[in-house]
């Protein structure tokens, strides 16, 4: 819930109280000068009401032309259950600093945002500890595009904090008279993400270090960013550390509660996987992918393809084009590959249904596990009778989904509630009504196949008249519609179509068997239930 910040005529001087008070704001220490300062790189100081005296400073990010991100303690104080703001004109923000010899752009601030900032009881430490400054005009400096998503942020990733502290701990720098306003950053490979640590609850992550470099006094606010393409983009703010384990955590952007924020206040545009973007100035055009990047659409036969296979152009204007995140590999058109995928039981699962769908005309991979991008294929197969899908394939084939493809999934008996567990929290991203996977014992009876199941799964191209599993699991909760088979009223295998979709595009199957398409146990009509669920899920 967003909470509205208080009027207040807090001094500036709360900067810098607020920085020393809350033990969160402490500086790059054994880290490095980088050659030149990155264009988006952003030094915030406060003074006092008539400018005379710098009373504090910390680090930030510019993430739109008119706005910089920076730590929410940096420029407000927690007070009974809400918050008090520092005045805007007490701030000052200088854009591409390296030192003070090599100074950036200086602006003004005329406006504060922060929601649902707070202290949080357990585990503790600051949670929402974001905010926005809007420029008092807007900069020409190319903004740090702003991670779309946790896949690229997975625990142990390299990540890089730059700020502007001290290069030692605080009470030291004060000794020995050390100056902030020099930028540095940890060094490289020194610095990971960290998501599996004691403070990585409601949004944050740590930062886990493997040698002493690590954030200071000063760096509260500065970007802790990630690598994709070669392109930095921000994946937390920087909020410090915790006194008692000196645990280094911050907030992440890609959180289902800031991200939203974040885009509306700046203009950056909302990417929706499968959307072409387009400058009508130019012509240009992107793809949205399933991660929420765009990518480049090289000429106009590719454009042309993907409109024909339905993606949806809009337009918009080039400044909000370029502050989406954008990966280097351009966009690519056609049929499009059938991924077989996962580890299978015995092996001859992806064997047969490759080999039924190549000799139907398409173009199939098969692998053990995913690739890092499933942007070449229309639809995904996953085969697995045990642990189903690792918790990053898992984001992959949900991401794959609601970006419009589609995907096969094979649930199991009691045997196997773990490969269960993970196909529910698939399903459950993904659908609009709740579907739950397992947990119902061995279904028994004879297997009635539903001819009135949604998109011809069971009539087109083939008539199928039974489906012949090997001791299934079953599903609860599924609408008749989507029944594509069932034992004695327990659904044993379903399908969906984009009218079910949380966001009105994908179709999934999922078939609560592995072994009805596996050598000696798969019946003769195998092949043609195959062949109407590729048609379906590549509608």
């Amino acid at each position: 819930m967003r909470h509205r910040s208080r009027a207040t005529t807090v001094l500036a001087c709360t900067l810098g109280l607020i920085m020393a008070a809350a033990g969160t704001a402490h500086a790059v220490i054994d880290g490095e000068q980088p050659p030149s300062a990155p264009s988006w790189t952003a030094y915030l100081t406060s003074s006092t009401l008539f400018g005379l005296v710098e009373t504090g400073s910390c680090s930030g990010a510019l993430v739109a032309p008119s706005w910089v991100l920076t730590a929410a303690h940096c420029v407000a104080e927690l007070k009974d259950g809400g918050y008090l703001t520092t005045k805007p004109k007490s701030l000052t923000v200088e854009v591409g600093r390296a030192d003070g010899k090599r100074r950036g752009t200086r602006f003004g601030v005329k406006r504060i945002e922060i929601q649902g900032y707070r202290e949080l009881a357990t585990p503790g430490g600051l949670d929402q500890d974001v905010a926005l400054l809007e420029l008092d005009k807007a900069s020409t400096a190319k903004p740090l595009p702003i991670l779309p998503g946790a896949r690229f942020a997975a625990d142990g990733t390299d990540s890089t904090l730059y700020g502007y502290g001290y290069t030692r701990p605080l009470q030291q720098a004060e000794k020995a008279h050390e100056k902030s306003g020099t930028l540095r950053r940890t060094r490289p490979g020194t610095t990971a993400v960290d998501t599996d640590c004691s403070w990585a609850t409601h949004g944050r992550i740590c930062l886990l270090h493997r040698t002493t470099s690590r954030g200071g006094a000063g760096d509260s606010g500065g970007p802790w960013v990630v690598d994709v393409d070669g392109t930095p983009m921000q994946a937390a703010v920087f909020t410090g550390y915790l006194p008692q384990d000196l645990q280094q955590y911050g907030e992440a952007l890609f959180d289902a509660d800031t991200l939203p924020w974040l885009r509306q206040l700046t203009g950056i545009p909302t990417p929706v996987p499968g959307r072409i973007v387009r400058d009508p100035a130019t012509s240009a055009s992107w793809l949205i992918d399933a991660d929420g990047f765009r990518r480049h659409i090289p000429d106009g036969g590719a454009f042309q393809c993907l409109v024909e296979q339905g993606a949806q152009v809009v337009n918009l204007a080039r400044t909000g084009i370029d502050l989406m995140p954008m990966r280097s590999q351009v966009a690519e058109c056609g049929a499009g590959k059938i991924l077989l995928a996962g580890p299978g039981e015995n092996g001859s699962e992806a064997t047969f249904v490759g080999a039924t769908l190549q000799a139907a005309g398409y173009v199939v991979e098969t692998r053990t596990s995913l690739p890092d991008s499933l942007d070449a294929y229309r639809q995904v197969w996953w085969f697995d009778a045990h642990t189903g899908p690792t918790a990053a394939e898992i984001q992959q084939l949900q991401a794959f989904l609601l970006g419009g493809g589609g995907v096969y999934l094979t649930g199991e008996r009691p045997c196997c509630e773990q490969l269960n567990d993970a196909d529910q929290v698939i399903v459950g991203a993904v659908l609009t009504d709740p579907v739950h996977i397992g947990d119902l014992g061995d279904p028994g009876g004879p297997i009635t196949v539903n001819a009135g199941v949604v998109g011809g799964a069971a009539t087109t191209p083939h008539a199928i008249t039974s489906w012949s599993p090997s001791a299934p699991g079953g599903m609860s909760g599924v609408d008749a519609e989507n029944v594509f088979a069932s034992a004695e009223g327990v659904t044993v295998a379903a399908v969906w179509d984009e009218s079910d979709m949380t966001v009105g595009a994908g179709r999934l199957a999922v078939f609560m068997d592995i072994n009805w398409v596996q050598d000696g146990l798969r019946a003769d009509d195998a092949d043609e239930i195959v062949a109407n669920l590729a048609r379906f899920l590549a509608a």
